[in-house]
């Protein structure tokens, strides 16, 4: 099975088991936005900083990239944004017509891969959203030229990522307090399994992920002409190395006219 195919089919999976990230937010909450209190995360508990954004997000044209599950996209157009959520997951993207529908919310919702913008115009948005995602692609240099390729000069990229040191771990004895350096980086899930592994990997439509090098994360966005111009670490409650580092980041970068 293509890998993009078995992670639709692994987030189908956890949107039916009620994942954090695939229940949409509430009436309150969005009720909450339209009176200018909100906040909005790319990774587990901290929010991201309003001073981030525009000023104002009225008429801003805003991506939401691989963001599906009816959570910031909303609360982006209470504030009167021009959204565009784009996923490869229909189940995701139904969450957020949920939301838009029940509040009156006018959001456009695009099935497609991360990895390809094709069928956005270039120079077409004041900020691309873009939350812990990149674990589900396996190369990530190409994803910050597309959306450089779709930024406005001067617009902004705000990112969430997993620490890649996190993937360094025997995933099974983490879950024991057992701290045992297994893995290389850049890493995937499917490292070292045999085809009769992999097949059952699939089977149990189980997540594949992968870690890329902080080069191609950080170095990445500067060579696609991006200035990185914030970052903030991030813990996870339920992850035990939260216990001795922060295990997320996020970025915001900010697109210079000469990127390429």
């Amino acid at each position: 099975m293509d890998i993009a195919e078995n992670n639709i089919r692994a987030w189908t999976k956890l949107a039916g088991e009620g994942d954090y990230c695939t229940v949409p937010y509430s009436k309150e909450i969005i009720q909450a936005a339209r009176q200018g209190i909100w906040g909005v995360s790319a990774t587990n508990n901290k929010n991201i900083p309003i001073e981030w954004f525009p000023e104002s997000l009225k008429d801003k044209h805003i991506l939401c990239l691989a963001c599906g599950g009816g959570q910031q996209a909303p609360i982006f157009a209470s504030l009167g944004a021009d959204v565009t959520v784009l996923d490869n997951n229909p189940v995701q993207l139904s969450r957020d017509k949920y939301v838009a529908d029940n509040e009156g919310l006018n959001i456009k919702l695009v099935e497609g891969d991360m990895r390809s913008l094709d069928m956005l115009d270039a120079e077409s948005f004041d900020v691309v959203f873009l939350p812990v995602s990149t674990p589900y692609i396996s190369e990530v240099k190409t994803l910050w030229k597309a959306i450089s390729r779709v930024l406005k000069n001067d617009g902004v990229l705000i990112a969430g990522f997993i620490n890649p040191y996190v993937y360094i771990f025997d995933e099974d004895k983490l879950e024991k307090n057992v701290f045992e350096v297994k893995n290389k980086i850049p890493y995937c899930s499917l490292d070292g399994l045999s085809k009769e592994k992999v097949k059952k990997y699939f089977k149990e439509e189980k997540l594949v992920t992968y870690s890329h090098t902080t080069e191609d994360i950080i170095g990445g966005q500067i060579k696609a002409g991006l200035v990185i111009d914030g970052f903030f670490e991030d813990y996870d409650s339920e992850t035990v190395l939260s216990k001795f580092s922060p295990v997320y980041f996020v970025t915001r970068a900010t697109k210079m006219k000469t990127a390429i």
